[in-house]
């Protein structure tokens, strides 16, 4: 029986969300790759996902790796810091994702998101708009697979429309969401915005207080008068 072994990873830290009762003695072999013989602990998958091109060693191991990425929202934003902070804002519907592992040392994994803008309201683009973000999924040559859940991830599919607040940055020079997950708003079917990605999560955030179950219309209006009094 094929096993996924779920992990918790923030910045400098692996630990075990979900423990398995007994470990990977029999894991199937994935195609191309010979029989796991040695039991695979925690330990040994944490060591291993430490080092470059862990990711795809410690899925090969395995079979399915699923980690759940911890990232830190404190509230911190409202809607005047994100109007000023982005250097884009818009409406947009995601065309399409992209996910890769990502090799710095140790492996971390991003996609990158392809988004028709439909209604702008700060900076423009003739073409549509392309931002990043961590989390994805990923199937290597050997069949196996691994999968990094952020909120981003889990919560912005093809197809789904959004208000969407971005910037570079600094370091990478990539496009990216103004203050992680608080600068993607979705927009249900109703036109309205019940709050930020960041709102998926059991922490309470300022900006979705400040947002909560405005109208598409009325919000963008809000923005709109935010820039023109910066």
């Amino acid at each position: 029986m094929q096993r996924s072994w779920i992990f918790f990873q923030n910045k400098v830290t692996i630990a075990i969300l979900a423990v398995l009762s007994s470990f990977c003695q029999h894991c199937p072999a994935q195609p191309g790759s010979s029989s796991v013989k040695a039991k695979v602990d925690p330990t040994t998958l944490a060591r291993i996902l430490r080092l470059p091109g862990g990711m795809e060693k410690a899925a090969g191991l395995v079979g399915t790796l699923v980690i759940a990425d911890s990232q830190e929202f404190w509230g911190s934003e409202d809607l005047a810091g994100l109007t000023s902070k982005s250097s884009l804002i818009f409406v947009g519907t995601v065309k399409g994702i992209d996910s890769r592992v990502v090799t710095a040392g140790e492996d971390s994994m991003e996609s990158k998101y392809s988004v028709y803008p439909e209604t702008w309201i700060k900076g423009e683009h003739s073409t549509d708009v392309v931002f990043f973000a961590a989390g994805g999924k990923v199937t290597f040559p050997n069949g196996a697979s691994a999968e990094v859940k952020t909120l981003e991830w889990e919560h912005l599919k093809v197809g789904d429309r959004a208000l969407f607040f971005l910037t570079t940055d600094n370091e990478s020079k990539k496009t990216v969401s103004t203050g992680g997950a608080e600068g993607i708003f979705p927009i249900l079917a109703s036109e309205t915005v019940h709050g930020s990605l960041a709102g998926f999560d059991s922490r309470s955030h300022n900006i979705d207080k400040e947002v909560a179950n405005s109208p598409l219309n009325s919000l963008t209006e809000r923005v709109s008068g935010m820039i023109g009094a910066q």
